[in-house]
């Protein structure tokens, strides 16, 4: 009934999405999915501290993404005809997004739970938190910011307190899979992570930018995330010219992993937000000829960038400097095999960083 590629998180790893991708099976959608360079069941930037967080720019991510979906999952060849829906969370979000920016029509439309569009550095200013990231980044872009740290059992990324419930359990599902798998463990934002982060964050504030993103998209913020920060949401939705937003003022982060109530909701919405698009056609499959005209790049995006997007598929300079694809960076992690493609933990493979 449908294709769903399913993009995850900061920190996050295939194994939290394994009640999404039964309920999507369930619902006769095929589900391919992948772990980002640097965590889950992919390689590290520095394998002599596996829990430190790297980057090489978000265009890398666009490119693996794009990698993955064409020449890996094979959506178009192995499913012809069917709706085609990008499901992303926060990291994934933002690198959704520009997703989207760069391959207009890939997709028929598109969930997004609180993308990143804005870091929440709670009584940090952000312009501080941005100076102190590059004064670390000059002498080691792997060091943790201030506060931040390695995982361990006595430092989980979920605080639960109070009665167990569904949404405690979901909320500490990563945290089970951190202490029975240790390879998958990663601790929390470093230096260079966040510079790039910053970076991504800048490109998707341009509202010309946003303005050419067309595919529709579902858009869903929590009124008491402090991850992300909604307001940021709320404004980069106004600028999309095929959204439907929706504020959720009792969810936190992850929509996904709150109450089987709030969940019953949020299913519901993508229920009524897909049944215009049953079918690609006209209506919603964009042309995939010419990619949108990128508008000239503001000068604070220009100096953000630093030349690196001047050479990869993403960003306001890249449309000048394509890669060919087949130099395209690799995805980190294959899918399950193909008449299964959800997740078995006993067939990873793992490619080059």
């Amino acid at each position: 009934t449908g294709v769903v590629v399913l993009v995850t998180g900061f920190r996050e790893s295939i194994e939290r999405y394994y009640e999404r991708i039964r309920e999507h099976q369930e619902r006769g959608q095929a589900v391919y999915t992948m772990d980002w360079r640097g965590q889950g069941g992919s390689q590290r930037y520095k394998p002599s501290l596996p829990q430190r967080a790297g980057s090489q720019g978000y265009e890398h991510d666009v490119a693996d993404l794009h990698q993955f979906i064409a020449k890996v999952a094979k959506i178009d060849e192995r499913h012809p005809g069917v709706r085609k829906t990008l499901h992303a969370h926060s990291m994934g979000g933002n690198i959704g997004l520009r997703y989207l920016h760069d391959h207009p029509g890939r997709f028929d439309n598109a969930v997004i739970t609180s993308p990143m569009l804005g870091i929440n550095t709670g009584k940090v200013p952000k312009w501080l938190a941005r100076t102190i990231a590059k004064a670390m980044s000059v002498f080691d872009k792997h060091a943790y910011m201030p506060t931040e740290g390695d995982w361990s059992e006595q430092n989980p990324m979920q605080e639960l307190k109070g009665t167990l419930n569904e949404r405690m359990i979901r909320q500490g599902l990563q945290d089970v899979f951190y202490r029975d798998m240790p390879p998958l463990r990663l601790g929390g934002a470093t230096a260079g992570w966040f510079l790039e982060a910053c970076r991504s964050i800048a490109i998707l504030r341009d509202p010309d930018y946003l303005k050419n993103i067309k595919t529709p998209i579902m858009m869903v913020a929590g009124r008491l995330d402090d991850i992300v920060e909604p307001q940021a949401i709320r404004r980069a939705a106004k600028h999309l010219p095929n959204v439907t937003f929706h504020e959720y003022p009792r969810s936190a982060h992850s929509p996904w992993m709150e109450s089987d109530t709030t969940r019953r909701k949020l299913w519901q919405h993508v229920n009524d937000f897909q049944a215009g698009y049953q079918r690609p056609g006209p209506k919603t499959l964009l042309s995939r000829g010419t990619p949108p005209t990128t508008p000239p790049p503001k000068p604070w995006i220009t100096r953000a960038a630093k030349g690196l997007s001047r050479r990869l598929t993403s960003g306001p300079d890249a449309r000048r400097h394509r890669l060919p694809e087949s130099q395209a960076d690799s995805p980190s992690r294959q899918p399950a095999n193909d008449r299964h493609p959800n997740v078995d933990p006993a067939n990873r493979r793992h490619r080059p960083g």
